[in-house]
């Protein structure tokens, strides 16, 4: 029996969010990778700041920026992951659910997923590196707003974490102010795409950077040179997340 097939039919009978919160908490492992990214991000997040969760997925990120004290914006827009998401966040008064893409103008965007994949991306490529052609990719369309939209309704948020696959530039096109601080992911062997993005917020202001791994190690140390950090995540073949803070 596959797990697609059972996290299908526990979707199915609608006990999927409750199946998977038990697990996470009594699973060491998940646990442990937990403890690891309270104390990562307790590094770079003050309580009571305002955070956006751009890409929340299942909202692994968003329990860790609550658990710190912030108010959460999740921003997720596969309707395969809102009962989950409802499930953790619908009462917590820190938390607001919006079911929407993010890029750079408003309106509508078709958006792609697989069978009962939370992760999914509005390009329809995105995971063909991977897992090749065909995973039964499946298309809907989904209403996009703007990082400058997000600003205008909440306030500026004191960190934005950005994790869209392989759609990050469209999210900062979205943007006309510097942001104090945003984390995009990285991957060593596609530095193409991480670099206009830099080039994007630098047009906003000074940047400076520090990167780290998927395991919330940092990799670099902080600097004002975004070729230098560029360079140790090429030499080391790095995949993990940028933090970016502009001054």
């Amino acid at each position: 029996m596959s797990k697609d097939f059972i996290k299908s039919a526990l979707q199915a009978a609608g006990v999927f969010p409750l199946v998977r919160t038990v697990y996470r908490r009594f699973s060491s492992g998940v646990r442990l990778q937990q403890r690891r990214e309270v104390e990562f991000y307790a590094q770079v997040l003050k309580p009571n700041g305002l955070c956006f969760d751009v890409g929340a997925n299942l909202g692994q990120r968003s329990e860790v920026f609550l658990k710190l004290g912030n108010r959460v914006i999740i921003l997720e827009p596969n309707i395969k992951c809102r009962s989950t998401l409802d499930f953790l966040f619908a009462r917590n008064e820190k938390a607001e659910i919006i079911t929407s893409a993010v890029g750079r103008k408003s309106g509508v965007i078709e958006f792609y997923s697989h069978g009962t994949a939370a992760t999914s991306s509005a390009l329809p490529d995105w995971d063909r590196k991977v897992f090749g052609r065909d995973r039964g990719q499946v298309s809907q369309t989904v209403p996009m707003i703007t990082l400058d939209d997000l600003v205008s309704r909440y306030g500026i948020p004191d960190f934005v974490k950005i994790d869209v696959e392989g759609f990050e530039l469209e999210v900062l096109s979205g943007i006309s102010q510097p942001l104090p601080l945003l984390s995009f992911e990285f991957h060593s062997d596609d530095m193409a795409k991480t670099r206009p993005c830099l080039t994007r917020l630098s047009s906003l202001g000074e940047l400076s950077l520090r990167a780290c791994s998927m395991d919330c190690d940092w990799l670099t140390p902080r600097t004002d040179n975004p070729d230098e950090c560029l360079r140790i995540i090429e030499a080391t073949q790095a995949k993990g997340d940028l933090f970016v803070w502009t001054v």
